[in-house]
């Protein structure tokens, strides 16, 4: 058995509003911030983290995670 994470990841991308993301393409440069889950417009940033794809340069963000951790549960229970 073999998950194709990388299928998944693609189809994100490709309808990202299905999985409630608005922004594929940057990251919010206050993501390091401790208050950044409530306070993200402080920061520039237009828009909550749940709705990026990116976490910073080379991470995706928990939102991502939990997508793709439900559709590898669904594909262990196939």
């Amino acid at each position: 058995m073999i998950f194709d994470a990388h299928a998944r990841l693609a189809a994100m991308l490709d309808e990202p509003y299905k999985y409630g993301i608005v922004n594929t393409t940057g990251f919010c440069a206050g993501y390091d911030q401790p208050d950044i889950a409530v306070a993200y417009e402080k920061y520039g940033c237009p828009t909550s983290l749940e709705r990026y794809f990116w976490f910073d340069s080379g991470h995706m963000t928990s939102h991502v995670h939990e997508v793709l951790a439900g559709e590898v549960e669904r594909w262990l229970q196939g």
